[in-house]
């Protein structure tokens, strides 16, 4: 059978990119650990970091990181990124 280009890339292996890369270790040492496409860990940490996660800063909460990643994946769902940073406020917003 042919090579599959394209693998599924669990849930899982996006949280452990994201770890990784707060943790401060490099694109290379990230695809070493995780197979990850070099390509692949850029975008979603530009697209991170588009949605103002930084290293400096502690990360959200995993579902929060869940979102992201979900949004990053499927940018159709136009990307806006403010949204999630108001979700905690929601209530008080809309009293």
């Amino acid at each position: 059978g042919g090579i599959m280009a394209r693998r599924r890339i669990h849930m899982n292996e996006y949280l452990e990119m994201i770890y990784q890369w707060h943790q401060g270790r490099t694109e290379r040492k990230i695809r070493d650990s995780l197979g990850l496409d070099r390509k692949t860990i850029r975008r979603y940490i530009q697209r991170l970091q588009a949605a103002g996660v930084t290293r400096d800063q502690p990360l959200p909460e995993r579902d929060q990181l869940v979102q992201l990643v979900a949004l990053i994946q499927n940018p159709k769902s136009s990307f806006r990124p403010a949204l999630i940073k108001l979700e905690p406020y929601d209530q008080q917003i809309k009293d």
